[in-house]
């Protein structure tokens, strides 16, 4: 005769939440699958729009669109890029939320470290900067740090960028937080430092910036700084846009159809400069907070009409640099559907032509786990040090060539 035993567990009620909050950290902070993507070419309507490679698109694209001024190319980009693997720090921009298991997925805005989002055709990065004055460390910001270094994000766009010479990355600091005067030029010049010949000078006035006259002068890294008291940035001849240059308006709105009302305007500016669309929606009080997490706050609210409206918009008046979280949703339709619109004649669209991303056929493989391991805070600020094995982005799981020697503090 068999027996059975139970364990019984008394949780009270002022335990339930806690428990609740451990769980969905847990699940938050699982081990994401790295995976790498090819695109195959499928049956279309449309044969001047080509089956995209999403790794080296710009390279691809055709020689009359890389003519156009970089203004009025379609690129995908990522809000808060960085932020694939918070911590249970507190960041110096987070005004309330202090609990590491709640804030976390609410900061946590990607999925994919940087070097897999450039993979899948990002082009435009979007960091926000702390400097710890206790740790004298730079970080990458939301609510919590990033556990991954700026200096090692930039790296990967480097190592990236060397290994596909004809790619453009646009590097975006909105914001430095706790920063003194001598801290952000220290920053600033360990960036020049690491990308050094790669980054474009801000051309003469009346002299468009096309993506032939980059890739033809090995240009490959446009930087902005939003820093005000900058006041040479933007200037021809300097190495850093200015605020100007790309403007970009944050929506501030938890509704999708106010957040793509105000991108539709955006579109009707004339592209004598940058322009960035923020995809974004924004927490406007407690009633938000039933979807858990931002990814299923924004899968619910804004995917699926972002995506509808990508794929309506006619050619000739397609926007410039368009941002959103989770560029990975529906085996990245996002980065696709927005390079697509680089192919576009006047006035067609993509769902005119029936290349909606349901015909996307992606074929992917799966590897080992992403395991991101972090240096120790052993660098002060303003020590020059050679960079070390230990100080490599573990996710490039090949050996890789590193051009420059950087000394700046991580």
């Amino acid at each position: 005769m068999s027996r059975r035993y139970y364990l019984t567990i008394n949780i009270g009620p002022q335990n339930i939440l806690i428990v609740f909050l451990t769980i969905l950290a847990r699940r938050v902070d699982a081990p994401i699958r790295s995976v790498r993507s090819r695109l195959k070419a499928m049956p279309m309507t449309a044969p001047h729009i080509p089956a995209i490679d999403l790794e080296n698109w710009m390279g691809n694209l055709p020689e009359n669109v890389k003519e156009k001024s970089l203004t009025w190319l379609s690129i995908p980009g990522s809000h808060n890029s960085g932020t694939c693997d918070l911590s249970s720090e507190a960041g110096n921009d987070a005004f309330c939320l202090n609990i590491p298991m709640f804030a976390r997925p609410w900061a946590t805005c990607q999925r994919f470290p940087i070097t897999y989002q450039l993979e899948h055709g990002i082009r435009y990065l979007d960091f926000r900067l702390d400097f710890d004055s206790t740790k004298d460390r730079f970080f990458i910001t939301h609510f919590l740090r990033s556990k991954s270094s700026p200096k090692t994000c930039l790296e990967s766009v480097q190592i990236f960028l060397e290994e596909h010479p004809k790619e453009v990355v646009i590097i975006d600091f909105q914001h430095f937080y706790h920063f003194s005067e001598s801290l952000k030029e220290q920053f600033l010049a360990g960036v020049l430092d690491l990308f050094g010949s790669m980054v474009c000078p801000v051309p003469e006035e009346g002299q468009p910036l096309t993506l032939s006259y980059m890739q033809g002068n090995g240009f490959q890294v446009v930087l902005i700084n939003r820093y005000n008291a900058c006041k040479s940035c933007g200037a021809p001849g300097n190495l850093f846009f200015a605020p100007k240059d790309f403007p970009t308006y944050w929506p501030d709105s938890d509704n999708a159809t106010e957040v793509i009302d105000k991108a539709k305007m955006a579109c009707r500016l004339q592209h004598s400069f940058g322009y960035i669309t923020q995809l974004v929606l924004t927490l406007q009080g407690a009633k938000n907070f039933v979807y858990l997490d931002l990814r299923n706050f924004y899968k619910s609210r804004m995917f699926g009409k972002a995506m509808s409206w990508l794929n309506n918009i006619t050619g000739g008046s397609q926007p410039n640099i368009i941002i959103t979280d989770f560029i990975d949703f529906h085996n990245f339709s996002f980065p696709l559907a927005v390079i697509r619109l680089n192919y576009l004649k006047e006035g067609e669209s993509l769902a005119k032509l029936e290349l909606s991303n349901v015909n996307v056929h992606v074929e992917s493989k799966s590897l080992s786990p992403v395991r991101i391991e972090h240096e120790q805070p052993r660098l002060r600020v303003g020590i020059e040090l050679p960079n070390s094995p230990g100080m490599e982005n573990p996710t490039v799981n090949k050996q890789r060539k590193r051009s420059k020697l950087v000394s700046w503090c991580s």
